[in-house]
């Protein structure tokens, strides 16, 4: 989703709550309640909308303003990650770039 001029991912596997959090944005537009692409563009990472899922609000994108990792919890928390185990995470659990060669 975008807030403040700012994407916000959501990376999670199937039935992680991406859809969710998406159906909780409140207006703020939704870039893709599945799969958006990332893409570095100078010194400037940047997410765009893709059609590839269930919700969208079409064409869009905006610089990346933050990554949060979903887990199933019975509370809500915000639990800041190094960046070495961010990296771990994307690369090991979520699905599409673990399919891409090391």
């Amino acid at each position: 989703m975008i807030r403040h001029n700012k994407a916000a991912l959501f990376p999670a596997r199937s039935t992680g709550g991406k859809s969710t959090v998406a159906g909780l944005a409140d207006g703020s537009p939704i870039l893709n309640d599945d799969q958006t692409i990332v893409r570095k563009e100078g010194q400037v990472v940047s997410v765009h909308a893709t059609p590839l899922g269930r919700m969208t609000d079409g064409p869009a994108q905006a610089p990346l303003g933050g990554i949060f990792l979903l887990e199933k919890s019975d509370r809500f928390e915000l639990v800041p990650m190094p960046l070495t185990d961010m990296i771990d995470y994307v690369w090991e659990a979520v699905p599409y770039p673990a399919n891409l060669p090391r």
